[in-house]
């Protein structure tokens, strides 16, 4: 492809299309039952837990879900509290999960220190100065077997 404007519109209008269909989605989806129940607007949380399960209020099924939900809203107001900052700061007093939190932030830290971002931003730059590499060397050979699709057109 020739250098253009169109090199780095096109990846950037195609990234869009998952967050525009997320936008409009999140016009059509109802709030989540849960919430609902946690902020005591019970009438509503029953109403859209029977439109997400597609079963009536008085349903076996419903009867014991609603019962679990309450019992699971009661049960962390005792122990954690409500609101926002609430399981953070209980979060922070387990040892386990602060373990949990430091192995998941180092990785991802060390992932991105691994230099993966430049592979992949100039990668095809890469493969392009490949093709100076004689064809019988088994350098390029490997190069190209390992990755076919960056080097289309060129000789194994």
């Amino acid at each position: 492809m020739a250098p253009s404007h169109k090199q780095w519109l096109i990846p950037f209008a195609v990234q869009l299309i998952p967050a525009g269909l997320l936008l409009i989605g999140s016009i059509f989806i109802r709030e989540s039952p849960r919430w609902l129940f946690g902020r005591g607007r019970r009438e509503e949380a029953i109403k859209n837990l029977c439109w997400v399960r597609q079963l009536p209020a008085d349903d076996i099924y419903m009867i014991e879900e609603i019962g679990a939900i309450d019992q699971a809203l009661d049960e962390q107001r005792r122990s954690i509290g409500v609101g926002f900052w609430k399981p953070f700061q209980a979060a922070g007093t387990n040892k386990k999960v602060m373990w949990r939190l430091f192995l998941g932030s180092a990785l991802f830290f060390w992932q991105n220190g691994s230099g993966i971002n430049a592979i992949n931003y100039y990668s095809p730059t890469v493969f392009k100065s490949v093709s100076c590499i004689p064809p019988s060397s088994p350098i390029r050979r490997r190069i190209l077997t390992v990755l076919p699709d960056r080097c289309k057109g060129h000789q194994h």
